[in-house]
């Protein structure tokens, strides 16, 4: 019988690069990053693009969204705002930025991309959430109730809302999370239960987030928006804010 001797520098490099392998399959992931860190990254960067959940188009091909409100646009320009004049404003539709077959983004690496809207209405949102982009926090649903998940770990504590009391505007659930995507482009994506709370959104991150940054060291936070009885959506101070989740 013939016999196969492996000499022992080999072997001790084969078993290295076994161990390795692990490592390099993550570094390939998702990289949770710190909402603080979204000036550095998006705000002052020379690459950077606000995507828009367009209000006609949709849905295409077989991706699932449809249209959106133009008040997703509003939302999105309290953040845009902040940005440096090289952050392009871009709509979900325009196969240019976004591809029409999977809903990737077509950035290149180490863009900063600024998502608004949720699954149901952004292209980029949903491919980071459903289709493949494992963004590290999702929306989900049922018949009767919506909830946010912590992806690989189960529902977001807290999170979870009677659809009754979403649709009347009075209660609802905002998400912002930040992170580094597979291909190196770093991801905000802000939205809430509904446009009341999508704008909420972009609310509190004008009063609260952005004067305070640098205490928000997490990669993700749910904030629990309350309506004050009035029917409109407005300030932190006015309506009640609560962050009842966040982490890394």
């Amino acid at each position: 019988m013939a016999r196969c001797d492996i000499p022992a520098v080999t072997l001790i490099a084969l078993i290295l690069t076994a161990l390795a392998l692990p490592s390099i399959k993550a570094s390939l992931g998702i990289t949770p990053l710190k909402l603080s860190q979204i000036e550095f990254y998006i705000m002052l960067s020379s690459s950077a693009q606000l995507i828009l959940p367009d209000i006609e188009g949709k849905p295409i091909g077989t991706i699932p969204v449809g249209n959106a409100l133009v008040t997703d646009w509003s939302a999105a320009g309290y953040f845009g705002g902040l940005a440096r004049s090289s952050c392009w404003t871009v709509y979900d539709t325009d196969a240019t930025y976004v591809k029409p077959t999977s809903g990737s983004p077509t950035a290149a690496a180490d863009f900063g991309l600024m998502l608004f809207g949720g699954p149901f209405v952004n292209i980029p949102v949903w491919y980071y959430e459903k289709g493949g982009g494992n963004s590290p926090i999702y929306f989900d649903s049922d018949s009767n109730d919506y909830w946010f998940v912590r992806r690989g770990v189960g529902e977001v504590a807290g999170s979870r809302l009677p659809w009754s009391t979403i649709k009347s505007g009075t209660r609802g659930m905002i998400l912002f999370e930040f992170f580094k995507d597979d291909l190196g482009r770093y991801v905000l994506i802000a939205y809430g239960y509904t446009w009341w709370d999508t704008f909420g959104a972009a609310l509190f991150f004008h009063g609260e987030i952005w004067p305070n940054l640098g205490y928000y060291t997490n990669s993700w936070y749910i904030v629990e928006r309350v309506d004050n009885g009035n029917g409109r959506v407005e300030d932190p101070g006015v309506d009640t804010y609560n962050v009842i989740a966040s982490g890394s």
